[in-house]
């Protein structure tokens, strides 16, 4: 199996496939990074932070591998990602309306003596263990080599 690109799509087909016995070939065509649209590529000396965090991968996306999780997002800020400009840059969506956001949730989740909490719960499948997390986890910065067979 050949996959195109070693972007968050191509990379993570390639991962599941090989996790099924198949054998995979990932291809790419920048021969500097991987990574599609989440990398830091540099310039002259600056890092362009060009997508990584506005693919799901966040800290809690992580999390949502293994539990049921809720993170209100709002964008609410400017610069790159954790970096020296970062800076928030409407307050209110940042602080007020992600704690709105919580608070009825919780407050929906809670009804009927918890029952929409009990079926999040329940229903809940998840994608790792924590063991297979972290493993994955670690997995990502370890490097291959590999021959091409002709």
């Amino acid at each position: 199996m050949v996959c195109i690109g070693a972007g968050p799509a191509g990379l993570t087909a390639g991962y599941l496939l090989s996790k099924e016995g198949v054998r995979v070939t990932v291809l790419e065509q920048d021969p500097v990074y991987v990574g599609g649209i989440s990398k830091t590529p540099t310039y002259k000396g600056f890092s362009f932070d060009i997508g990584g965090h506005r693919t799901g991968s966040t800290d809690m996306g992580d999390i949502a591998h293994m539990i049921p999780v809720i993170h209100p997002y709002v964008a609410s800020a400017l610069g790159k990602t954790h970096g020296a400009d970062f800076r928030i840059n409407e307050p209110e969506h940042a602080y007020l309306t992600p704690a709105k956001l919580l608070a009825m949730t919780a407050i929906d989740l809670l009804w009927d003596d918890a029952a929409p909490a009990r079926q999040v719960i329940s229903e809940f499948k998840p994608a790792f263990t924590k063991d297979e997390y972290l493993a994955f986890e670690r997995g990502l910065f370890k490097k291959e080599h590999y021959r091409s067979e002709a």
